[in-house]
């Protein structure tokens, strides 16, 4: 199983090489042909986080988020999956982070993890299966304290 200093240490490379820079995507969210993120509003679980992700991410994005391999969504990590974890106040134990602190989900960097690979395997039609990503994640920490 790949570890989460393996993934962010993917990313960097991978974000380096990638079609659609991850701050590109950022900045396009911030356009005027775009839906604002409104910190009025946060979704409050998965199919929450769906609805407003297709709301104020542009086509273009949703269709390179489509095109590309699961495992390159961790380009979407910094730029993307720093403004959910602010935005939707992941950091600061909003509703949201609540959801996943229900199922043993702690660190907002794996709550947007989920979010983002949740996200693609809607937009491919793929079981979502948060069970597993969970498990996934639980699994990371559990290995850490037994370092």
């Amino acid at each position: 199983m790949i570890s989460v200093f393996a993934i962010v240490s993917v990313f960097f490379i991978v974000g380096s090489f990638a079609q659609i820079p991850d701050t590109t995507v950022f900045k396009t969210m911030k356009s005027k042909d775009t839906i604002q993120v409104s910190k009025d509003w946060v979704p409050q679980n998965i199919e929450e986080c769906f609805k407003r992700l297709d709301e104020i991410l542009p086509d273009s994005v949703k269709i390179n988020m489509k095109t590309i391999p699961e495992s390159k969504m961790v380009i979407y990590h910094r730029g993307l999956g720093t403004h959910l974890r602010n935005t939707w106040a992941l950091w600061r134990g909003g509703k949201l982070a609540k959801y996943f602190n229900k199922m043993e989900i702690f660190h907002p960097d794996d709550m947007s993890g989920i979010i983002l690979t949740s996200y693609w395997r809607k937009l491919n039609g793929r079981p979502i299966d948060i069970k597993n990503q969970v498990k996934y994640y639980k699994a990371y920490w559990e290995r850490q304290e037994n370092k």
